[in-house]
């Protein structure tokens, strides 16, 4: 496990970049152009929280959106970003603030609970990004980073989905305690 596990943390960061290639196709336009920003899926690009919507004949006032801070667009994540911050000395972090930046924290703690350092769900990590369109990205950085890191993605996998009573068996070489 020792030698599999240098190997990631030996390859080169393009693996992160070939691996998000493998996504940039759902957030094409009709042109075929990547493009610069995404519309917040909470507010929906307006930037405003409207209780109207939701709540037909209310007198509630309108609310800022927390998601994207009044923007109402996010932009799409910056790969090698994200993993300088969230690893140290080639090493992911033993601790990250979720005050920081909720995009490295979301990549952080999901990486270091599919990797099987975190035994608990991440059930907080979500709900710091809120609204973000490209959570789809930031979970393929997750798993690219915990393969990486930590030697594998599928460890709260086997450990989780054992307890859930999703996988019968659990794989020879693999432990249910990741």
């Amino acid at each position: 496990m020792a030698k599999l596990a240098s190997a990631f943390r030996a390859a080169p960061k393009k693996e992160l970049v070939e691996t998000l290639s493998m996504v940039a196709d759902q957030y094409r336009d009709r042109r075929g152009m990547k493009p610069r920003w995404a519309s917040c899926t909470r507010c929906k690009g307006t930037g405003i929280i409207s209780w109207s919507s939701l709540i037909p004949d209310t007198k509630l006032p309108d609310l800022p959106c927390h998601s994207c801070r009044t923007t109402g667009k996010f932009f799409p994540p910056d790969s090698l970003m994200i993993e300088d911050a969230v690893t140290f000395k080639g090493h992911l972090r033993s601790s990250y603030r979720s005050n920081k930046d909720a995009r490295c924290y979301y990549v952080w703690r999901m990486a270091r609970f599919h990797g099987g350092k975190d035994v608990t769900m991440p059930v907080t990590a979500s709900c710091v990004v809120s609204g973000d369109p490209f959570i789809r990205t930031l979970d393929l950085i997750a798993d690219a980073i915990a393969r990486r890191y930590l030697g594998t993605d599928v460890a709260a996998a086997y450990r989780w989905g054992n307890a859930l009573g999703y996988l019968p068996d659990i794989p020879s070489g693999r432990s249910a305690t990741a």
